[in-house]
């Protein structure tokens, strides 16, 4: 294998984690739209306010606050601000995750891994954001 074809796979994997990043960003609100409003009703709470809020928590730079209340907080970054950082961080965990399943050559495993690894990102990113202060003002009824 030469150094192109290493490349060449590397930025396939890092298309990859960030087209499944940002499909776990918008399928929430797909399936809660396609949902018949019946059907709405039976899902668990916390479900609900997961598929409803997970957009806003996937990429929670456009509504970072500082400190725990949310009565009189500014947002810590503008709109462009907030959409560069958020392209910056998807570019960046993308080459993390070809980075770190470079070994797997099976491309069955590449979707479910990028799955994984961007909920594990979510979560990760959360709770260091959280640890530091911040707080992610959701927007929602």
């Amino acid at each position: 294998m030469s150094i192109k074809d290493i490349f060449r796979s590397l930025y396939f994997r890092s298309f990859i984690f960030i087209c499944v990043y940002l499909l776990t960003y918008i399928a929430p609100i797909i399936v809660i739209y396609l949902l018949p409003v019946h059907w709405g009703q039976l899902l668990p709470r916390l479900v609900g306010n997961l598929l409803f809020f997970f957009p806003q928590v996937a990429l929670p730079f456009g509504a970072l606050v500082w400190g725990r209340e949310l009565d009189n907080a500014t947002f810590i970054f503008g709109d462009s601000s907030a959409f560069c950082i958020s392209a910056v961080y998807l570019v960046l965990l993308g080459l993390l995750f070809s980075f770190v399943t470079r070994s797997i050559h099976r491309f069955r495993w590449i979707i479910p891994l990028a799955f994984c690894f961007s909920v594990f990102s979510v979560v990760l990113l959360n709770l260091a954001l959280w640890i530091c202060g911040f707080t992610v003002s959701l927007d929602g009824p």
